[in-house]
């Protein structure tokens, strides 16, 4: 792909990495020429497939930080934003949010989620992103017309057994990233969420209604195929353009048609 002369050498920082999305979209703004922060929690047993991926990041030529850290510890945050900033001048153009880290239990039963399951929810998938945009606003990382892109799902909207904890967290990084939006337009960074439609991913598959829920998707999707990390990726590049300046606080649809028509 031709690389845009306003986003080469730029940054973008990514939370979450090692997800689907969190992957495609690595791919894509590397090829783009943006380079790269990466930070996610693995397991052992696929740090190899993951560290191959970040050797085909490398070959094309970006500077790449990567993280195997947990991205909610205050002091965690504070190390990668220090090495981030002895890279030389470093304008970040994009802060993905894309943390998959929940709780997953019905709210009522014998094996019920308790507060101290919402609460952790909360941070990893929700406010952890507004931890991440004030460690950038105190250090001066972002570049004019930043974007700062928070994963939804379509769970924030209805049902799915055992997804009410993380339903609630998605509804509130909504509220928090629009929140986010205006009060960042005197300083020219723009905040939008990204409802993703349903993707074959870890994620999903940690559901137990995953398969149901795949099925429904593909049934209902009028482009006949389940929504892929590329598709999300794509998006997110798009929203780093400067071009996409005018929108902030919005909810973009990235499912094919999918809740319009819904599942």
């Amino acid at each position: 792909m031709e690389i845009n002369s306003n986003l080469k050498g730029k940054w973008a920082i990514i939370l979450g990495a090692s997800g689907e999305v969190g992957r495609a979209t690595a791919t894509k703004l590397a090829l783009a020429g943006i380079n790269l922060c990466l930070v996610y929690r693995e397991r052992r047993s696929a740090i190899n497939e993951l560290e191959k991926h970040h050797s085909e990041l490398k070959q094309t030529g970006v500077k790449l930080l990567t993280y195997n850290s947990d991205a909610l510890n205050e002091s965690v945050r504070n190390s990668i934003v220090e090495e981030l900033k002895t890279n030389g001048p470093v304008q970040v153009v994009a802060l993905v949010h894309a943390i998959a880290k929940g709780t997953l239990k019905n709210l009522t039963g014998e094996n019920r989620a308790s507060l101290e399951d919402y609460q952790i929810t909360q941070h990893a998938m929700a406010y952890s992103l507004v931890d991440w945009v004030n460690a950038g606003l105190d250090h001066d990382l972002f570049v004019e017309n930043a974007s700062v892109i928070a994963i939804d799902s379509a769970g924030s909207q209805r049902y799915i057994p055992q997804y009410g904890i993380v339903g609630a967290t998605k509804a509130s990084l909504i509220k928090l990233t629009q929140d986010l939006a205006i009060e960042l337009v005197p300083k020219r960074i723009r905040c939008n969420v990204i409802r993703a439609g349903v993707m074959d991913s870890k994620a999903l598959n940690a559901i137990p209604a995953s398969d149901l829920i795949k099925n429904q998707a593909l049934k209902s999707n009028p482009n006949g195929r389940l929504t892929l990390g590329e598709d999300v990726a794509n998006a997110i590049y798009l929203l780093s353009l400067s071009e996409s300046s005018w929108i902030t606080g919005s909810i973009i649809n990235v499912d094919g048609g999918e809740g319009y028509v819904g599942s």
